[in-house]
């Protein structure tokens, strides 16, 4: 029973292997505005990232409003650290 996983095992990472051989990964890259939080040195207008062209576009608009909603919640915290300047602030 052990040598048929191990057997599976091989065969699936050899499949996964040749997937990429003949079906190389292109991407697509992308700019998302970069949020300004007060309090800190003044960041690039935009941040950017490569995505796998194999996403279906549902994937692609999901993984983008994922990277925004992170972003929004890092300013968010941010700005409630830097308090209005005084940089004692409780992030929720």
């Amino acid at each position: 029973m052990d040598i048929i996983i191990i057997l599976l095992l091989i065969f699936l990472i050899l499949a996964i292997i040749l997937r990429d051989i003949f079906n190389p990964p292109t991407y697509t890259r992308f700019a998302l505005p970069l949020p300004q939080p007060p309090g800190q040195p003044p960041l690039p207008p935009f941040i950017y990232f490569d995505i796998d062209t194999r996403f279906t576009p549902a994937e692609v608009s999901r993984i983008k409003t994922i990277i925004s909603n992170v972003l929004a919640n890092w300013k968010l915290h941010l700005t409630q650290k830097w308090n209005g300047g005084l940089n004692n602030g409780v992030s929720s």
